[in-house]
């Protein structure tokens, strides 16, 4: 069975840097409390995620009902597309107001000069999109335009100022959207590594459009610049305790003389270093071992460590239980890793797939000690 227990383990408070020898300076003496898990096998070590890839045969944006009444350019290169028309809520002076649902048979898909009417296939009206879960007003259809593009048009008595969502996605489209970014931005920078292309083509700066959706709903601009994404200002979150970043990018270019639009969304972390690991010290009692394990944040907060214990004779490393203790950090402390092993440990000890997490925060580090 799994052992997880609340023990009060009394420590010396020591800085990061303090040696293990007799000439150690004591501060002053604490107890903190920790929780201990011991994980009944030796548990592999984790990798951090360096970048997100994603691809993106689809693309959304937001129209008015003035808009849709005089008819809204659709980017279409496949006959096998969906095309999704929802309406979305807005908000005035602390109101809620929902746009009225989209009546399937009034609209229509013309040519781009809006003089000949392409075949519109009704995929799923307002009552058939419910059923299916989308209890939105929304509709979906296909346009059957040979693979050219098109404009989106209602005959429909909408609002002028109301919203709606169109989402456009196309299987077995041959043009699409590739994102590579990094997936940890530091609080110190203000920029995150972004990489677009539609198939082999490259894209101009000015064929990208950025965005950033906060989980803290804050306002910040975002720039594309050489394989970058520039914030105009610090984000305020640290880690994910609310959640990921995302960056939205938006491409429009153009691929044999036919305008293409994607859209994509990626997520990512803003961090910083919130606590720093000093040099572990061993006790030994047989098939006990302790490992003390001096801790400094530099922010307060919750810390959890996980760490295999592992031994060395001569090129044999061998790896020998894996812990877990997490503890209520405010400046300096130690805290002590208990590890119960099957026979007494041969050879030097040290830790291996540490993992360093800040739970106040959610964030995860991989220190090597």
């Amino acid at each position: 069975m799994k052992n997880l227990l609340l023990i009060f383990v009394p420590v010396l408070l020591l800085g990061c840097n303090a040696q293990d020898d007799d000439s150690s300076q004591v501060n002053e003496s604490s107890q903190i409390e920790q929780t201990v898990y011991q994980w009944a096998s030796v548990q592999k070590g984790g990798t951090p995620q360096r970048n997100v890839v994603k691809t993106s045969d689809e693309y959304w944006q937001t129209v008015t009902g003035r808009e849709l009444k005089k008819g809204v350019a659709v980017y279409l290169t496949t006959d096998d597309n969906l095309i999704r028309v929802a309406p979305k809520a807005s908000y005035y002076h602390g109101q809620v107001f929902k746009a009225k649902g989209i009546d399937i048979d009034q609209l229509e898909l013309l040519n781009n000069n809006a003089k000949t009417k392409y075949d519109l296939t009704a995929t799923a009206s307002q009552s058939v999109m419910q059923q299916a879960g989308f209890d939105d007003g929304s509709v979906a259809l296909k346009g059957l335009t040979n693979g050219d593009n098109a404009i989106l048009k209602t005959r429909q008595a909408l609002s002028d100022d109301d919203v709606y969502l169109i989402h456009v996605k196309e299987k077995n489209s041959p043009h699409l959207l590739t994102i590579k970014s990094g997936f940890e931005k530091s609080n110190e920078a203000q920029r995150l590594p972004v990489e677009l292309s539609v198939g082999d083509k490259a894209l101009l700066k000015d064929e990208i459009t950025l965005s950033l959706i906060s989980p803290v709903s804050e306002q910040v601009n975002v720039q594309y610049n050489a394989g970058t994404a520039e914030f105009s200002q610090p984000l305020e979150q640290l880690g994910a305790i609310n959640g990921f970043y995302e960056i939205e990018a938006r491409v429009m270019t153009e691929i044999k003389g036919k305008k293409v639009m994607r859209s994509v969304k990626v997520p990512f972390t803003n961090v910083t270093t919130t606590a720093l690991l000093g040099a572990p010290k061993y006790q030994t009692n047989a098939n006990k071992v302790v490992v003390n394990l001096p801790i400094e944040a530099e922010m307060p907060g919750r810390f959890a460590i996980k760490a295999t214990l592992a031994s060395k004779n001569g090129d044999v490393v061998t790896q020998l239980a894996t812990v877990e203790v997490a503890a209520q950090i405010d400046s300096f402390e130690q805290l002590s890793l208990p590890f119960d092993i099957a026979t007494a440990p041969k050879g030097e000890l040290f830790l291996m797939n540490v993992e360093l997490t800040d739970q106040t925060r959610m964030m995860k580090t991989y220190p090597k000690l």
